[in-house]
């Protein structure tokens, strides 16, 4: 695999999107022709072993390219980026599969109060969705992400 150099120096990316409609969404209003340096990824939900393989190829050395997920502010968001950063519990003997270096990108959850969004556009926590936050928050990466820790809570 080798990158081609990017337009104006611009760095090459990698942005990871959960919903495969996101996907849709971004690749027809041109997200690629502005920005022609980045790599678009989905796993649509949950990512398979070849998309979780190909993000740690970009994101590892030698391309070591920034990630960033884009995904939902619910415990199930989370749970898909932490399956791309740290690899799903299964498969945790796998550092293969794991990526590091991917980042949040979105709006955490303790935002969306803040944007005033009408009620219509948001839906409650479920008792499986509470039980989804408390089962991350204990996982045992969390605690070098106190602000992962404090969105669960």
């Amino acid at each position: 695999v080798r990158l081609l150099p990017c337009p104006r120096g611009l760095r090459p990316f990698v942005l990871i999107v959960e919903k495969d409609a996101s996907f849709v969404q971004l690749l027809e209003r041109g997200f690629l022709r502005r920005f022609p340096h980045g790599i678009l990824v989905t796993g649509v939900g949950q990512p398979d072993f070849a998309t979780r393989s190909l993000v740690r190829l970009l994101t590892g050395p030698p391309f070591s390219l920034p990630a960033l997920a884009l995904c939902d502010a619910d415990p199930h968001g989370f749970e898909i980026m932490a399956v791309y950063k740290f690899g799903s519990l299964a498969q945790c003997h796998e550092p293969a599969l794991a990526a590091p270096a991917v980042d949040w990108l979105g709006v955490w959850p303790s935002e969306i109060q803040a944007l005033r969004l009408p009620p219509a556009c948001r839906l409650p926590l479920s008792e499986a969705d509470v039980r989804k936050a408390q089962q991350l928050a204990l996982r045992v990466y969390m605690p070098a992400y106190p602000r992962w820790v404090r969105e669960m809570e």
